[in-house]
């Protein structure tokens, strides 16, 4: 198992904490590193290291070790290495909660004191190295309660005790679908279907503090082709907690699978963004298949029945059925394939 950790030092890096609090199940993030940050047995084996990671926030206003307080359970995916840096692709799992002061030290004995840190004024240490075992002073779980107390803890740190509230995406389903759960998140759907409606489901939460001044905050929504929105592009966050839902439908009618997208983050700040496919419809297909395949066929057949002068009607209805759809066929692979 590994650790990522990302401090506050640069809003950037804050931000990678609040946006692996927002991905849904199942969504991706990269995080990067310099290599002076990352353990060298790691970077040194960049194409090997694979598996389980648990994200941490590390508060580096703290002189000795910096605390580690969890957050999230990750996938690593793949390590890349470019010149002096790393960077690192993330499948995100469920949450991470444990005592921040006895995870730190029970990650400083796993890791052999890898831990990052600063004495003197020097930094110590690594913000990306592997442990020997998952932790057992960690819990994990996919459920908002879980969430919660994970946000509960990042703002009690002095780098997020000014933000005015937390969110997440907690699933994207068919409006037809009752069986969908509020209490757990619901891993982010790689391929929907044409021509449906859908809601994408918004947590917001903050802890029971009063931040200083009184602001309304908004959430913005954005998507790509193939999707069209039933809902205000802005989601106003008007209370300390709620459950916000964003319609929006699936184009219809298309043979061929869409890539596209959703993005959400807060109004002229960081955002996530969610890769969909629109899956292509059978339908469409075999439609698109008999329209070009009559089109392609016709001339054919008929100047093969006019040379050969004996063909009768239901022979040229069946050699015009072949070839159309000989040719519909080739030509709509070939359409995907360029696509």
């Amino acid at each position: 198992m590994y650790i990522l950790t990302s401090s506050h030092y640069r809003v950037r890096y804050k931000e990678d904490i609040l946006r692996c609090l927002a991905l849904p199940v199942g969504a991706t993030v990269q995080f990067r590193y310099d290599k002076a940050d990352v353990a060298p047995n790691i970077w040194e084996n960049a194409m090997d290291t694979r598996g389980p990671a648990i994200v941490c926030y590390a508060d580096s206003s703290a002189e000795g070790m910096y605390p580690l307080v969890t957050v999230r359970r990750v996938e690593i995916e793949r390590v890349q290495t470019h010149g002096s840096t790393v960077s690192i692709l993330l499948r995100a799992g469920d949450f991470v909660y444990a005592e921040t002061d006895s995870f730190t030290d029970e990650i400083a004995k796993l890791s052999g004191g890898h831990n990052p840190g600063k004495a003197d004024g020097d930094r110590r240490g690594y913000f990306f190295f592997a442990i020997s075992q998952t932790p057992n002073s960690a819990t994990f779980a996919d459920t908002v309660a879980q969430w919660e107390r994970v946000v509960t803890a990042i703002s009690s740190r002095d780098a997020f005790s000014g933000y005015t509230y937390f969110w997440t995406v907690l699933a994207m389903y068919r409006r037809d679908d009752s069986q969908i759960s509020t209490d757990v998140f619901t891993p982010w759907p790689r391929s929907v279907d044409g021509g449906r409606k859908y809601e994408l489901l918004l947590y917001h939460f903050r802890p029971p503090y009063e931040p200083e001044g009184e602001k309304r905050d908004s959430l913005c929504v954005d998507q790509g082709t193939a999707l069209v929105p039933n809902s205000p592009r802005t989601i106003v966050i008007d209370s300390r907690y709620d459950l916000k839902r964003w319609d929006l439908e699936t184009v219809a009618g298309t043979h061929r699978d869409r890539l596209t997208w959703i993005r959400i983050g807060p109004c002229g700040g960081w955002y996530i963004d969610l890769p969909l496919t629109v899956a292509g419809s059978w339908l469409g297909t075999l439609a698109t298949i008999v329209i070009i395949g009559s089109l392609v066929a016709t001339p054919a057949v008929l100047a093969l029945g006019q040379g050969a002068g004996k063909l009768s009607v239901g022979w040229t209805v069946a050699l015009q059925f072949l070839f159309g759809l000989a040719a519909a066929t080739a030509a709509v692979l070939n359409l995907r394939r360029l696509d």
